[in-house]
This record gives C-alpha cells, structure tokens and sequence, in this order.
C-alpha cells in the first residue's frame, strides 16, 4: 500500500488507468470492510483476504466503467469522495476556510474573468451538456488568477486560524438539539427538585382540558331560597 500511495502521490495523473484502480481500490474495499466486521464474525484473515479480493473487484470496475463510457466524471467522483473523507477527518473548520475562500472566488468571477471558476463550472457544464463532456479544456494562468490564488490562500488560512482560535475552548461539533431535549426530559423525570418534575405532560394537560369542556354541569339538587 505503500509502494502504491508513493507511486499514486507523484505519477497518478499521468498513469490515469493506474490511478483509477488504486482508487478504486481503496474505496470498495473500505467500505467492504467495514460491513464485513460489522455483519460478521469471520476472523481477520479471512476478513482482510475477501476485502482484497473485492477491492481488486472494485479497481478493475472503475477502471473498466472508465473504458467503456469515458466518463471522466464518475470515475473524478469516487476520486473526490476519498478525498472528501480524509478532509472530514481533519476536521470541519478546513472545509469551513476553504470553500468559503473559494466562494468569494467565484463572486469575483462575476466581475472580472479568472481561470480559477473552471474548477467547478467545468464540472457543471459537462453535467448539465452532454455534448460538453467531448471538450477538452485547457485554461491558462493569467496574472489575476495567481493574485486570485493568493487570496483564497490568505482567506482560507486566516478563516481557519480565526476559527480555530474562537472555537479552541468549545467542543468539536454542537450537540444535537433532540438529544439535548431527550436528556432534559430524562433529568426532569428523575429530578424531584425540579418544579417540572411534579407538573403533567403535555398530553395529560389537553386531555383534561377536553374533559372539563365536554362535561356536562351537573345539577346540585333542590335549591333553597336565602334566608336573611
């Protein structure tokens, strides 16, 4: 894996098929694994021998879907979702600083043309036309797409550090707020103290409030005249 991951890191691109199946790889058999152990109780050879085997299946089908549509897009995909995954391993703030880096790219794409839009409208447009997908595109650097680049450099470090900095003392993601309700709601029902905890449900309150609506005054008997 290692051999594969140095020969990935510095001749992916230009050994395409390679990369694909490396890729593929990587991706079937992860996931391959992970329903394996969860599913079953095989031991761990045999686990890691049959996630071979399918990760082997998985690189040739990606290589092979590559072959026969020429879909560069599918095959980009499962690319990025690795790459996606690792970044979500690192951590949210990363994503955070750089995409928000690249959307005031984009806003500046608006006014002025910069090389660096094609990053995602060329992706687009080959979704949306499919004659599109036959071009082959070549966009050159202009002086504003390397100014363009410092800034989403700048911007994306300086948001990360910002962020990283304001969140330090904090946990690393909110908690949910139906946990949060469900917890609150266990603590008032264990809790005598809490004035909550002697206090009907919410249910219990509307159907004693249609009680008393629907029920019929009663008359109190004979009545008498006040005697003064």
């Amino acid at each position: 894996m290692g051999l594969a991951g140095l020969f990935v890191c510095f001749l992916g691109h230009r050994f395409f098929k390679c990369e694909l199946f490396c890729m593929g790889f990587s991706f079937l058999a992860f996931l391959f694994f992970v329903l394996i152990t969860r599913t079953t109780e095989l031991e761990y050879d045999i686990r890691l021998a049959l996630t071979g085997l399918v990760g082997v299946v998985g690189g040739v089908a990606l290589v092979m879907s590559w072959w026969r549509f020429g879909s560069v897009l599918s095959c980009v995909l499962v690319v990025g979702l690795i790459l996606g995954f690792l970044v979500s391993s690192i951590g949210n703030i990363l994503s955070c600083g750089v995409v928000g880096g690249y959307a005031v790219i984009l806003a500046v794409n608006a006014y002025t043309y910069t090389s660096l839009s094609y990053i995602t409208l060329d992706v687009l447009k080959r979704f949306l036309n499919h004659n599109f997908s036959r071009a082959f595109i070549s966009v050159p650097l202009q002086d504003i797409d390397f100014i363009m680049i410092t800034l989403w450099v700048v911007l994306g470090v300086s948001g990360m550090i910002v962020q990283l900095y304001r969140e330090k003392t904090r946990p690393f993601f909110p908690p949910s707020p139906y946990i949060m309700w469900k917890q609150e709601r266990e603590r008032r029902k264990t809790n005598v103290l809490d004035p909550s905890h002697h206090k009907p449900s919410l249910s219990t309150r509307i159907i004693a409030r249609l009680r008393q609506l629907t029920r019929r005054n009663e008359s109190a008997g004979e009545t008498t005249p006040l005697l003064l």
